[in-house]
């Protein structure tokens, strides 16, 4: 998987498209919270609410899907590489599903 690129502090935004069994899902609708994971810093959509936007039109394999859009631009990230843990809620995984642990972020710096 290729590295997503932030760009402190612009707004440039990651649509990551949540796959299940090599299918994207067809509905983030009844998602009710999203975790990111990124060294030490942890960013939840309850207490950072303007870091991630669902549902968002996103395209796979050439078909138009529903996609979690994360902006990170305004999060202070120190630059580096950073592997995020990404995990969504719902009614059916309260106690949260575990979408990747590898989801390799790039932010650098701009002068």
């Amino acid at each position: 998987m290729d590295a997503e690129i932030v760009y402190p502090p612009y707004g440039n935004a990651i649509d990551v498209v949540l796959t299940e069994n090599g299918k994207a899902l067809e509905e983030l609708g009844p998602i009710t919270r999203c975790v990111l994971t990124l060294g030490a810093t942890v960013l939840d959509s309850d207490l950072n609410p303007g870091v991630f936007t669902w549902p968002v039109a996103g395209i796979r394999e050439d078909v138009a899907v529903e996609a979690l859009r994360i902006s990170l631009g305004a999060e202070g990230l120190a630059p580096g590489l950073y592997q995020g843990q990404l995990v969504s809620y719902d009614s059916a995984h309260p106690a949260g599903l575990l979408w990747t642990k590898s989801l390799p972020i790039v932010v650098e710096a701009v002068t």
